[in-house]
């Protein structure tokens, strides 16, 4: 293809959305092998209760709006894995959102930015938006309503606009004051018209009555449906403690913590919304434009709000904004006058954004190549003649990882459920408006259901039904206190192997093994034989890239396993300590709060309790 035709096929929406759209899947991949890090599985639970239409109605969780979880419901309806469906749909989404700042500043600047642009939004959005799709869904339709509403010659382009902009809103409601700025500028544009020729005041309402007249028909209409669906998506950010402190200015404590608190506890990966708000209020003062106003006002705005109850590295809810700011980014960056000069600046500020992501990308590679070198074992499973026993929230996840290791069918696979984990930070709110009266009794009652498969499940382990019984990362509590419900006898059925894990960092979870009960002898001979013999040659190369994983070797797997192997790893490297921190800052659950040798540490008192306990 000559040069002239791959410039056209470039310039092509079609051809950069697909470009993008693998992009964003390949650094997806990278982040979350398994394809698990977007869909919750407390979200088929809303979506059952969405059908049954008790959707808002005493849950402890379900706070997202109510047009994802319809979102959701029609995904559901699509053939294959809901999880899998939602992540595509959620790349897409951010393929999108790219598409149409990138068209954003071609109309505001008359020349083509799609590259600058798309480099931005990898600095800035991408990474933190990736496993938030409802934040994701919202910034989508709220930027497709800003380019209808100002960049659009469709007729009635106002009813438009406010329709994907109510949609926005009933997506997620922290969209609000994005909506109330683009109001407000919408309303002074109107006032003074463009080239400063004021419209009539008739056609001024005509467009605000257009407008508004989406968001009030769905607002009727979901208060109709879901009378509470107000609580749960815009006053649930309240932590859950029995004696909540005293806030008497909540806005103030949320700059308190924003500007002197989480300041210090800044990191290099989460300080790109503090360097889109400082060059956005610049910007701000320099141009009142729309986009600038949205990234400084509305980002400090909605920023201060979070800081009362949620972590600083919780950036997901400032997308919309940080989003917006790109436009004025973009523009600012490619306004400097001398080609040089201009050139220089825009390589050394995307720099700036994409090393810190850089560094994380080849951190993250480490460790999944760390992670997958202490668990190569697991493919020493020979195959299964009987069913195979676990636990997690979905087959088809947990399929995915063990289908890493083991080459055999799954037909067999059979799960127990773990019990529903409830994040505090979202059960405030609900506690506090006489949402939720007691979990502890909504939590048995959800569990209830998975009684008497779990009875059944017990009766077959107690008999010795199944070949294979794996407990480990990343859920094990119903396995383990169904083993700790069988006699001496019954579990002498199995033999055991540990293999250890690095999916959590987390010692006091006790996710660091995958217990192997094995009702063959002779498979439990064979694994252990094979284990000792690759640890043997692998602990050195281990030990160089973390010597917590190698102190988690020798500590825990030598011993529990027995294997008679003389290591020592008295210096090493430290990838799951230099992953951890980054990983906290970003909200990662799996991230380790410590230094490696606290996390080591941890190790070997975490060894002690379980000897004591046998």
């Amino acid at each position: 293809m000559q040069p002239a035709h791959w410039k056209k096929a470039f310039a092509s929406p079609l051809f950069r959305f697909f470009l993008v759209f693998a992009l964003f899947f390949s650094l997806y991949k990278l982040q979350y092998p398994l394809l698990d890090g977007t869909f919750r599985e407390a979200w088929y639970l809303c979506i059952e209760y969405l059908r049954q239409g008790t959707l808002y109605s005493g849950q402890p969780f379900c706070v997202q709006g109510p047009v994802f979880f319809l979102s959701l419901s029609f995904l559901h309806l699509l053939p294959g894995s809901t999880a899998i469906t939602t992540i595509l749909a959620n790349l897409a989404l951010n393929g999108g959102i790219v598409m149409l700042l990138a068209s954003m500043a071609k109309k505001e600047s008359g020349k083509d930015h799609f590259t600058l642009v798309l480099l931005l939004y990898l600095g800035t959005v991408f990474f933190h938006g990736m496993g938030n799709p409802a934040i994701i869904l919202a910034t989508f339709l709220a930027l497709l309503g800003l380019f209808l509403l100002f960049h659009s010659a469709l007729p009635k382009k106002e009813l438009f606009a406010g329709a994907t902009f109510a949609l926005a809103a009933f997506s997620q409601l922290v969209i609000l004051p994005f909506l109330l700025l683009v109001f407000c500028f919408f309303l002074y544009q109107g006032h003074v018209g463009k080239n400063q020729q004021r419209q009539s005041r008739k056609q001024l309402l005509t467009a605000i009555a257009w407008l508004a007249l989406p968001f009030l028909l769905l607002l009727i209409l979901f208060l109709f449906l879901f009378p509470n669906f107000w609580i749960y998506t815009l006053l649930h950010s309240t932590v859950y403690t029995e004696h909540p402190p005293q806030i008497e200015n909540p806005l103030l404590y949320g700059a308190k913590m924003l500007f002197f608190t989480n300041l210090f506890r800044l990191h290099a990966y989460n300080f790109t919304p503090y360097l889109i708000l400082l060059l956005s209020l610049y910007l701000f003062w320099k141009w009142k434009g729309l986009y600038e106003a949205i990234g400084s006002i509305g980002l400090l705005l909605v920023w201060m709000n979070i800081a009362q109850y949620l972590e600083i590295g919780l950036v997901r809810y400032l997308i919309p904004y940080m989003s917006a700011a790109l436009i004025s980014m973009t523009l600012w960056l490619s306004a400097w006058e001398k080609r040089g000069t201009r050139q220089t600046a825009i390589a050394l500020f995307v720099l700036l954004l994409l090393l810190p992501k850089l560094s994380y990308a080849y951190l993250l590679w480490e460790k999944n190549e760390l992670q997958e070198r202490m668990e190569r074992p697991l493919s020493f499973i020979p195959d299964q003649q009987g069913p195979i026993l676990a636990e997690d929230f979905t087959e088809g996840h947990y399929r995915r990882f063990l289908s890493q290791y083991y080459p055999y069918a799954l037909d067999k696979l059979e799960l127990v459920k773990p019990p529903y984990p409830i994040d505090p930070a979202h059960v405030g709110g609900l506690v506090k408006y006489g949402m939720v009266e007691n979990i502890s009794q909504w939590r048995e009652a959800l569990e209830h259901k998975h009684d008497a498969r779990h009875r059944e499940i017990l009766e077959q382990y107690r008999k010795g039904i199944y070949s294979l019984v794996i407990i480990g990362p990343p859920y094990f509590q119903e396995l383990l206190a169904m083993r700790d419900q069988l006699t001496k006898e019954e579990r002498a059925q199995y033999c055991k192997v540990f293999i250890p894990s690095l999916r959590y960092f987390q010692v006091e979870e006790a996710r660091k093994l995958h217990y192997l009960f094995l009702r063959e002898q002779e498979q439990c001979k064979e694994i252990w034989e094979k284990t000792k013999e690759y640890f043997e040659q692998e602990f050195d190369a281990i030990c160089r890239k973390s010597r917590y994983a190698a102190v988690l070797l020798k500590e825990v797997i030598f011993r529990l396993n027995q294997f008679p192997i003389e290591k020592e790893c008295d210096e090493g490297g430290k990838v799951v300590g230099r992953f951890g921190s980054v990983s906290n800052s970003m909200d990662e659950y799996y991230a380790y709060e410590g230094s490696e040798e606290e996390a080591i540490q941890e190790i070997k008192e975490y060894v002690a309790s379980l000897e004591q306990e046998g």
